[in-house]
């Protein structure tokens, strides 16, 4: 989790320091850094619940 969170510092800083290089008419996503975790997070979860959804309980209990 703590290198998780680092990441995402870290991609945050890298972010804040090319947002401004960006030529006007391009826009400019906030909050960009936490797509990939948040994508990480989507397949978490739709992975959990097909697992519920096949009925292995015990495999969802323990984490995937």
């Amino acid at each position: 989790m703590l290198t998780s969170f680092l990441l995402v510092a870290t991609f945050q800083k890298i972010d804040r320091r090319y947002e401004e290089k960006i030529p006007k008419g391009v826009l400019a996503m906030l909050f960009r850094s936490l797509l990939g975790p948040a994508l990480y997070l989507l397949a978490l979860i739709f992975n959990w619940v097909i697992t519920l959804w096949i009925g292995e309980h015990l495999i969802a209990l323990t984490g995937n």
